[in-house]
């Protein structure tokens, strides 16, 4: 079958590139067309319709049929057009484009690390998981305490940097399908939207100390 043949690498990059920058592009086209609509929504409201869309995503990406993956991928994606209608008005433009040149320098960079150092990626597994943990119990407990700082911002900045790299050698370990690519394309569509993000908070905090 189409989807579970086995590719080259070369296509099986160009069909996660594709996917990525395809999802990227939606949350681009949603902020730019659709954020007027979510203006005035109150926070709470929003959050929790987020985190059903992301809920529903990744049950339908467990799925074993095509159209409900890419399903689940749609759904992962699409909140985070909403999002950033929301948060971006909060920052200058200078701001925001230089978070966007950043994100799409530090994520051709890492990939491209993650090529030439293989050895070292493919170890890097359990430290992003435990450091990923430790940082969001700190940004809970700083969100609960009325606690803010730049540290935290710049921790997650290398943290979904290295992420990138770690889960483009992981997705080149794989079946080289377009099934498996999708699982992919979710894992680095999250670390590059999450990247941009606390890039956006790190600048506005350079800004601000500045």
């Amino acid at each position: 079958m189409f989807l579970y043949k086995t590719r080259s690498d070369q296509v099986f990059n160009l069909v996660l590139g594709g996917l990525v920058l395809y999802g990227l592009l939606l949350i681009i086209l949603t902020t730019m067309f659709f954020g007027s609509l979510f203006s005035s929504v109150r926070p709470l409201p929003f959050l929790l319709g987020f985190l059903a869309m992301a809920i529903a995503g990744i049950a339908c990406g467990r799925s074993s049929g095509f159209g409900m993956r890419l399903l689940g991928y749609h759904l992962l994606v699409l909140p985070f057009g909403p999002l950033l209608a929301l948060i971006l008005p909060e920052y200058a433009a200078s701001e925001v484009f230089t978070a966007v040149v950043l994100t799409a320098v530090i994520t051709v960079g890492m990939i491209g690390l993650s090529v030439v150092f293989p050895q070292f990626f493919s170890r890097l597994g359990r430290v992003l998981i435990l450091s990923l943990l430790l940082t969001l119990a700190a940004e809970i407990a700083a969100l609960l305490l009325g606690y803010r700082s730049p540290l935290l911002s710049w921790i997650g900045v290398g943290l979904f940097s290295m992420y990138i790299g770690y889960d483009w050698h992981r997705a080149q370990q794989g079946t080289k399908t377009v099934y498996h690519a999708i699982d992919c394309a979710v894992d680095l569509y999250l670390d590059i939207t999450n990247l941009f993000l606390d890039l956006l908070d790190a600048l506005d905090w350079s800004d601000l100390l500045g």
